[in-house]
């Protein structure tokens, strides 16, 4: 039983640690789009300070080096402030996910959509993730706590695609020795956007896990989409890829999900880095290109509605 646990916690530590990265190469969604590309540096200047915000992608991109733009901002701030802090530990990552989970499975569990089907599929489900890590049939109890939506995500999450590599995010953590690391949400906050999803929009993700890992050829479907997305931001195609990530989106009925767990989170992204522009270093902010997709509700938008002034960044200005 202890190996069991063991094995159940090193695949919450990993699977869950990485749950956005991976609904990122699926859901990079957007409506509207800006016009800045995927690549853009952003000078950022409010009453509260100024900063650099650059727009990255979670996914491994072998054929990316770091533009000059992004050099330059990286030599002139002084910390680093990452979109969402990972949980310390294997047992707070479970004991997080566990939380979420309870608050919306009661509801899925009364709703009409608590049919014997949804039950197979659950199951269907919870038997994969079991392999997937390798433990034995009684640590499906862990799993079997888990709400539709952080069911599907975590069986989703165990499914390596795309190319692989390091991720620019993390070039840029490895860039230098940061004076200091910031965050601009706590793990448990960034996903408790989940919890937001009605049981029939969590019912439509877990449908959806199930139909992907059932596929003959989801593993070549699920890699090309990621490659194209990938593509798509090396190429600075801001607009492509929201279109890409959309269209899917739209197709598989899972635009919910982006709105719940990625725009929605915008605004309290916007109002982290206005609090840290007081900073009294210069701080480069990274955070993913998909929350740049919209017009009206990205995250470049939201900065502006709150009075942060947002420029193109072309590595010529340094914050005074």
């Amino acid at each position: 039983m202890k190996q069991d646990e063991s094995k159940v916690n090193s695949f919450l530590s990993w699977a869950l640690t990485f749950v956005f990265e991976i609904v990122v190469l699926i859901l990079l969604a957007a409506c509207l789009v800006t016009s800045c590309s995927a690549q853009t540096v952003h000078l950022l200047r409010s009453e509260n300070g100024a900063g650099y915000l650059v727009l990255s992608t979670h996914g491994a991109a072998p054929k990316f080096k770091l533009p000059s733009s992004w050099i330059s901002a990286i030599s002139e701030s002084e910390r680093l402030c990452i979109e969402m802090q990972q949980p310390s530990s294997a047992r707070q990552a479970k004991d997080v996910y566990s939380r979420l989970a309870r608050k919306s499975i009661a509801a899925e569990q009364a709703s009409n959509t608590n049919t014997p089907r949804r039950r197979e599929i659950r199951a269907n489900l919870i038997a994969k993730l079991i392999q997937a890590i390798g433990a034995k049939p009684a640590a499906a109890k862990e799993f079997e706590l888990f709400s539709d939506y952080y069911l599907a995500d975590a069986v989703l999450s165990t499914t390596p695609i795309g190319p692989l590599g390091i991720s620019p995010d993390q070039q840029l953590v490895d860039a230098k020795p940061w004076a200091d690391l910031c965050f601009l949400e706590d793990y448990e906050a960034a996903m408790s956007f989940g919890t937001k999803l009605n049981p029939a929009e969590a019912l439509t993700y877990l449908r959806h896990a199930h139909h992907v890992l059932s596929s003959h050829d989801f593993k070549n479907t699920l890699d090309l989409h990621a490659a194209r997305s990938i593509d798509a931001w090396v190429a600075q195609d801001i607009s492509g890829l929201c279109s890409l990530e959309s269209e899917y989106s739209r197709s598989n009925g899972i635009e919910a999900v982006q709105k719940n767990t990625i725009t929605a989170r915008n605004k309290n992204l916007a109002r982290a880095i206005l609090r840290e522009l007081r900073s009294a270093h210069s701080t480069l902010f990274l955070v993913g290109a998909h929350h740049e997709c919209g017009d009206r509700d990205s995250l470049t938008s939201e900065l502006q509605r709150i009075g942060v002034q947002v420029t193109v960044y072309e590595g010529a200005t340094e914050i005074q």
